[in-house]
């Protein structure tokens, strides 16, 4: 149980100095490399990439028998050769969790070896973690050296700022006088505030009001949005006396987000005393802030309690959101007692989004009694959303179970096309073919598209050349085509260039083209440029018009002058017209000129009037001398420049 407090306190620490580096470095301009520690590039159970560079069995570093290992026999290489084992793990908990404890085994003389090996390594999120767990170790021994290393390698692995408050959280915990000094001699703002945020959280694990005091005679704004630590700490010692310091400071969002985080720690240890202590504050916003914080940390252990006080509540968002946590709480142990209690106490949206929370909660535990609950409803207690609510929950949970219960729904219920809306994206995912099948079974137009255009767009995406051959099955050609749109939009999510090549090798006809479009626009989102070429060899058509004006779209926003480039160079036609009205919108209203230019090219006489009309009335608006000019300058018929140029 020790070592495993002890781990615990690891990662919450090196979490904390993470998230205090790298929201000081959003602040100062700065961009981190990442911030989420925990991910990897690989998927489940397989060594990220850069660990298994890093303590590859080929480095000095993974050689037992070495001259580096330490005199206790866990050298670098025995803890080379069990990160390993450890990185193979399939579940991310365990495997972190030997990582931990791992890399608490090197012993500190050996750290600088490993720290420099590591900065030779390209910069990625794995080796950020590991370089940030190595310098609070040597931070803990060697402080100076660890501070000295974090500067030195400034930009070379990433969380730089992570790693600079770490050195000085674990500095702090030992010698907080010599870490203050060193603290205050950055002469860089950012290492500066990375450093003192960090000291805090060492200082606060064993001294929480020395860490405040310190905070606020900083009398730096941005030292107080980083009082997390702080705060928990104190919180968690004595919540009474650090609620009360903390009111005692100016009103605004630093105190606001203080007293909240203190009286949440607090309700979650003892929520009686902490509501006997939100009770006796002044009337206002922020006691109803405080009452909702300490209600829903009352509403884990006592909800029936913490719903009779929060019905009291004043209208507003403290009482919304106490409310709804409540729901949750109380649902979870009594969703039919539950649902009482909402109807009495919701009204309007609130109401049905009430329902559905409880309702879901209630799938989870018994999906026949809910919905038995929710077929009672009538049409004023929104029973339509209810039986649709309930269905997506069930087919989440129970497919199976589920669609026993749907072949008995009938078809005519006014709740049927919600209830093949909600639930049909989860059926698809779990089973497509199975939702397809039912699909050509619903008698509804409507409802049968939709659910069909969820299942092959699910099954494109899992088995394109099984949903396709499904598709061309069947006997409807408008169905068909919207089926063969769906299914091809989602083979090219999971592998737009594959879909791509499949339309090209079919022949030209509705059925091709009715793809087109999807297949361009989810392409244009990863690589514009390819889009744009494989577009532009289809021939003229609304659907090539469309496939074109997405992909102009895209390219706009990430590469204007690559973009426009190529809008400029596409022969005249409607597909041109169609990229050209996308510069157009985005540039008249603040570049109007230029907008008012594009539009000039624009071959469709009708289109071409329609958008610089609208460019020029807009920029008469702004700038009527310039607009003037453009306009008598401009293609328009002589009719129109002069309903303009009258116009006031």
């Amino acid at each position: 149980m020790k070592q495993a407090g002890m781990w615990l306190l690891l990662v919450l620490g090196t979490l904390a100095g993470f998230a205090a580096g790298y929201g000081l470095a959003r602040k100062s301009g700065e961009t981190s490399v990442s911030d989420s520690s925990f991910s990897s590039p690989g998927t489940s159970g397989t060594t990220p990439r850069s660990m298994g560079r890093f303590f590859s069995s080929g480095s000095s570093a993974g050689n037992p028998g070495s001259s580096g290992d330490a005199p206790d026999g866990r050298g670098r290489g025995d803890v080379a050769a069990r990160l390993q084992s450890a990185l193979k793990k399939s579940a991310k908990f365990d495997r972190m969790r030997d990582i931990y404890n791992l890399v608490g085994e090197v012993a500190p003389n050996e750290i600088p070896s490993l720290l420099q090996k590591l900065a030779a390594q390209p910069a990625s999120p794995e080796d950020g973690l590991i370089q940030n767990l190595l310098l609070q170790r040597l931070a803990e021994s060697n402080p100076q050296e660890a501070l000295a290393y974090a500067q030195k390698n400034k930009g070379k692995v990433g969380h730089y700022n992570g790693n600079i408050s770490t050195v000085f959280s674990a500095w702090g915990a030992k010698d907080p006088g010599a870490a203050m000094a060193a603290a205050q001699a950055l002469t860089d703002l950012t290492e500066r505030r990375s450093a003192l945020s960090g000291l805090l959280n060492g200082i606060a694990q064993e001294d929480p009001v020395r860490a405040f005091n310190l905070m606020i005679e900083f009398k730096d704004a941005s030292m107080m949005d980083y009082s997390w630590s702080v705060i928990n700490a104190w919180a968690r010692k004595d919540p009474r006396a650090a609620t009360t310091r903390i009111l005692a400071l100016p009103p605004g969002q630093s105190r606001q987000n203080m007293i909240s985080n203190a009286v949440s720690i607090w309700a979650s240890t003892d929520s009686k005393a902490a509501m006997e202590w939100v009770k006796s504050l002044p009337e206002g916003s922020e006691k109803e802030r405080m009452l909702s914080t300490v209600l829903i940390g009352l509403a884990q252990k006592d909800p029936e309690q913490a719903g009779a006080i929060a019905v009291a509540l004043p209208p507003g968002q403290a009482r919304e959101n106490a409310m709804n946590q409540i729901v949750f709480q109380m649902a979870q142990a009594d969703a039919p007692k539950t649902m009482e209690w909402v109807m009495k106490n919701f009204q309007g949206d609130k109401l049905r989004q009430a329902m559905q929370n409880t309702l879901s909660q209630w799938t989870n535990k018994n999906p026949q009694d809910a919905m038995g609950y929710a077929l009672s409803l009538d049409a004023d207690h929104n029973r339509a959303d209810g039986i649709a609510s309930v269905a997506g929950n069930w087919f989440n949970k129970d497919p199976k179970g589920a669609l026993e219960w749907l072949k008995t729904f009938p078809q005519t219920d006014e709740a049927f096309a919600k209830v093949v809306q909600q639930a049909g994206y989860g059926w698809a995912q779990s089973d497509p073919k199975q939702a397809a099948a039912f699909a050509l079974t619903i008698k509804d137009a409507a409802s049968r598209e939709t659910l069909i255009g969820t299942a092959t767009s699910q099954w494109g995406r899992q088995n394109p050349q099984e949903a396709l051959r499904w598709v061309q099955s069947l006997p409807d050609a408008e169905a068909q085509k919207r089926a063969f749109s769906s299914a091809l939009s989602g083979w090219s999510q999971e592998n737009v260039v594959a879909a791509a090549k499949y339309l090209d090798t079919m022949a030209e006809g509705p059925l091709k083209t009715s793809a087109l479009s999807n297949v361009a626009s989810q392409w244009s989102r990863q690589n514009p440029k390819d889009a744009s070429a494989w577009v532009a060899k289809f021939p003229e058509s609304n659907e090539k018009r469309n496939a074109v004006s997405n992909v102009a779209r895209q390219w706009l926003e990430t590469d204007k002058a690559s973009a426009s480039t190529w809008i400029a160079n596409l022969p005249a036609g409607t597909s041109r017209d169609g990229a050209v009205e996308q510069i157009v919108n985005i540039t008249r209203n603040s570049d109007p000129e230029l907008a008012a230019e594009w539009a000039g090219t624009i071959s469709d006489e009708g289109t071409r009037k329609q958008r610089q009309n609208t460019v020029f009335s807009s920029w008469l608006r702004k700038d009527p001398a310039a607009a003037r000019a453009a306009i008598s300058a401009s293609n328009l018929p002589d009719e129109d420049k002069t309903r303009l140029l009258q116009s006031k």
